[in-house]
């Protein structure tokens, strides 16, 4: 079994946000045939554990892997395609899916190496995998997070990056919203007895910044619904989208300038029997790692001695399941996010390379050995 083998099996198992029972069970199964200990967790989550082998080792660390499930649409029928140069992508017609894939293949791959007494000496690991991690509401927070032991998480999830050896320092913390602005209906033909909802909207958006609105922060509007018909005033108009931020102030700020927009279109006269409803659910938190702890060096001599310079490190304004375990209220696991060598994720352009895959292995099996 290879890498290879793995990663374009588990590519075709359709595994779209919110539908990914299939995949959850073939990987079950694979843990089952290897007589892995796991548990099956909400929203088919699963938790694996292997318990360390010592010999020449001085010091068991407790170490996790996590790797997310699911993938974004279009990721149904997958059909892959591997150039000679050993580029893979998709037919394009779909995305190819391997964020997050290339990673839950390298670490099924390490489970069967450790299962077959391929690698004699390890750590204690604990291997998660996660559901929903592309769509608003991520599982993993429905995790029994409080049973892992790990003290410290790798999650291969950031893509993009020309070199290997990116970590995440800075990750923003990340708030969707929706806004629904409701006036009142009239016909076409009679405009001056109807709140137009459009207008509201107008006046509502004219009030923010949207973009870069501080410092390393974004906010967005993604979604915009609205009217019923081509000869009627609209009555209602939905909108969602996020903001996101390194700094826990703008978040403050940027959430006080909707508040803000919404009293400000409210008190106008014409809209005084309108209504301006907002909602806001925070996606993750962020985190910022410390690049002179003891951790963090370690992982820079890990890849040192792969033959890397060291480690490249950079902000994000992406989410991923790293917030969850640095934010955890009750079990705060100290985890990585690692380049996972993709590139043009959620496109149908997405692609990876086998020697990428290869690397990726290489790196798991030096952190679980020799960390």
């Amino acid at each position: 079994m290879n890498i290879l083998e793995i990663f374009t099996t588990i590519v075709q198992i359709d595994s779209e946000s919110g539908n990914e029972e299939k995949i959850s069970v073939f990987i079950q199964n694979f843990l089952a045939q290897r007589n892995i200990e796991f548990s099956q967790e909400k929203e088919f989550q699963i938790i694996a554990k292997i318990p360390a082998k010592n010999k020449n080792i001085s010091e068991i660390k407790k170490l996790m892997f996590c790797a997310h499930m699911d993938t974004v649409s279009p990721g149904k029928n997958i059909e892959i395609i591997i150039d000679k140069n050993g580029k893979i992508t998709s037919s394009g017609n779909t995305i190819l899916g391997a964020d997050n894939k290339a990673s839950l293949a390298n670490m099924l791959l390490l489970i069967d190496k450790i299962s077959k007494n391929e690698i004699e000496n390890h750590h204690q690991l604990e291997f998660v995998f996660t559901t929903k991690e592309e769509i608003d509401e991520p599982a993993v927070y429905k995790l029994n997070i409080e049973s892992l032991q790990s003290e410290l998480g790798f999650i291969f999830d950031k893509a993009n990056e020309e070199n290997i050896n990116t970590v995440v320092s800075v990750a923003s913390s990340i708030s969707d919203f929706t806004v629904e602005l409701k006036g009142k209906g009239a016909h076409a033909s009679t405009p001056e007895r109807a709140i137009n909802a459009l207008e509201m909207l107008i006046s509502f958006v004219s009030e923010l910044k949207l973009g870069n609105c501080y410092p390393n922060s974004t906010l967005n509007i993604g979604v915009i619904n609205g009217g019923e018909a081509t000869n009627t005033v609209p009555s209602v108009i939905h909108l969602a989208g996020d903001f996101r931020s390194e700094s826990p102030e703008y978040m403050k700020k940027i959430e006080e300038d909707l508040r803000r927009a919404q009293m400000k279109v409210l008190s106008a006269k014409k809209f005084k029997d309108a209504n301006i409803d907002i909602n806001i659910i925070i996606y993750c938190k962020g985190y910022t790692h410390n690049v002179n702890s003891p951790a963090f060096k370690n992982l820079e001599k890990i890849y040192s001695q792969l033959g890397y310079d060291g480690i490249k490190v950079l902000k994000t304004q992406s989410g991923s399941d790293a917030s969850c375990f640095m934010n955890h209220r009750l079990n705060v696991i100290e985890t990585f996010c690692l380049n996972d060598g993709c590139f043009e994720v959620h496109t149908v352009k997405e692609w990876t390379t086998i020697e990428n895959l290869e690397k990726l292995q290489e790196i798991m099996q030096k952190i679980v050995k020799y960390w």
